[in-house]
């Protein structure tokens, strides 16, 4: 189903102008030409480093229905309406407010410093089964991607489970305001954007936020299992929910043998499940999510019936076959945090060969990244592991921290290095995990890595 609103809603909330004839209904809205589809509206972002204005010719001739452009922009010469408004990111942002109150659904609103996509992707395909539910699409958390996913919603939309990320403080503050959540979940917090936040105590108390956005009717979910529960929970103007490991908790899990967990609720309900996704970190993500749904009231059968089906994002525990080689892409982001809950993981799995790793610098953590690093290399000197390459220069201090288990790593300034370094170490049923911060691009390594296996199959 598409977006229920139409050109005359958007010159109305956003108190824009229309310059020639726009269509009764849009397919769509983006602010990327590279993915438009006809007829969507184009809308003409500025920052720092582009305008969005460029790209208007473009976008008309990929077929965009029209677009919403500053109101000072030249005459269009092309054909195609205008939407003028002051400001292209201000009008995205009032239009999404006033879609999502017009549609009216029960939001969710999901941060933490690892896990919330994993967490809003649970939410979302338990909830799919009962109702129409939107979600953030892909990635998009940000000032940008998340009033571009409220304006994706469907006309029909019960469910809306966003994630809200931030990397600066008032991040959380300014996107609960377009987000209006009816929900907070909050993952955890951990040693990340530290450079920007100088400490986790500032980091939790960022995520605080989104607790402090909710209305007095809403409701708090939050992952007990971190040293900063008290902190969030403080001064929370609605109840909060407690999940995690330990007695105590409103919703309890137990982790059992085969990726099996048992979930106990305060009622006394419980019901064991089974876990899509290897390690304790995913098992505490489900739990957590499932405490979100039940409270919603979706039965356990739903429950069970998302999980035996779930689908995780692109570069999140991604598995595959390259010959007899098994490959784990978690490249998709790193930091202190998952970076050893993931690895933890790969060194548990049963049935894998020969475990090689594949990781690269984690960003973002300020005075804090060579003592992180270095910690990080003692982690991984006392893992079962057969070898693995270090990747950047961030991660140099990796090497450091290995000590004495050093001689079974290698250092590699890129990633194409790193790739031919594999290439002459992994052998035929051996397993290789790549995990590094976006901007290291580490799934450069596994094409080329994946590349060389298949010119050299016999």
């Amino acid at each position: 189903m598409k977006p229920a609103w139409n050109s005359g809603d958007l010159a109305a909330w956003t108190g824009g102008a229309w310059e020639g004839k726009p269509p009764a209904v849009f397919e769509g809205i983006t602010q990327d030409t590279r993915s438009l589809k006809p007829g969507m509206l184009y809308v003409a972002l500025e920052g720092a480093r582009f305008n969005g204005h460029r790209f208007i010719d473009d976008a008309f001739a990929r077929g965009a229905a029209a677009a919403m452009v500053r109101n000072t922009y030249p005459e269009h010469r092309a054909g195609g309406a205008l939407l003028r408004v002051v400001d292209p990111q201000v009008g995205l942002q009032q239009a999404a407010v006033a879609y999502r109150r017009r549609l009216a659904p029960k939001v969710v609103g999901i941060t933490g410093s690892v896990g919330k996509s994993t967490v809003k992707e649970l939410i979302a395909q338990m909830l799919a089964g009962q109702a129409c539910t939107a979600k953030t699409q892909g990635n998009f958390n940000n000032h940008i991607g998340l009033p571009l996913s409220l304006l994706a919603m469907p006309g029909d939309t019960c469910y809306g489970i966003f994630e809200i990320g931030t990397n600066h403080p008032g991040e959380i503050s300014a996107l609960c305001r377009c987000l209006e959540p009816d929900w907070g979940v909050i993952t955890n917090v951990g040693p990340v954007h530290i450079e920007h936040f100088g400490s986790e105590e500032a980091v939790a108390e960022e995520k605080r936020c989104l607790f402090r956005a909710l209305p007095p009717t809403g409701r708090a979910f939050l992952c007990a299992d971190g040293m900063h529960t008290d902190r969030l929970r403080e001064a929370c103007p609605v109840p909060v929910t407690t999940v995690g490991w330990d007695e105590g908790m409103d919703v309890r899990g137990t982790l059992l043998a085969d990726r099996r967990l048992h979930v106990a609720e305060a009622a006394g309900d419980g019901m064991t499940v089974q876990v899509p996704l290897p390690g304790r970190h995913q098992a505490l993500n489900v739990l957590l999510a499932v405490a979100v749904v039940r409270a919603l009231d979706v039965p356990w059968s739903g429950i069970e019936n998302a999980l035996a089906c779930f689908q995780s994002l692109p570069m999140r525990w991604q598995e595959e076959v390259a010959g007899s080689i098994r490959i784990i892409n978690d490249a998709y982001n790193a930091n202190p945090l998952s970076m050893r809950a993931s690895l933890r993981a790969f060194c548990e799995q049963p049935g894998y060969g020969p475990k090689w790793v594949v990781i690269g610098g984690m960003r973002e953590l300020g005075v804090r990244a060579t003592s992180e690093h270095e910690a990080l290399g003692e982690y991984l000197a006392g893992l079962p592991l057969q070898g693995g390459v270090v990747v950047g220069d961030e991660a140099h201090a990796v090497m450091d921290g290995l000590g004495r288990a050093g001689d079974r790593f290698a250092f590699c300034p890129d990633t194409d290095t790193a790739a031919e370094w594999l290439c002459r170490q992994v052998r035929d049923g051996d397993a290789v995990f790549f995990k590094a911060s976006r901007g290291i691009g580490l799934e450069r390594a596994i094409q080329r890595f994946k590349k060389h296996r298949e010119e050299n199959a016999v």
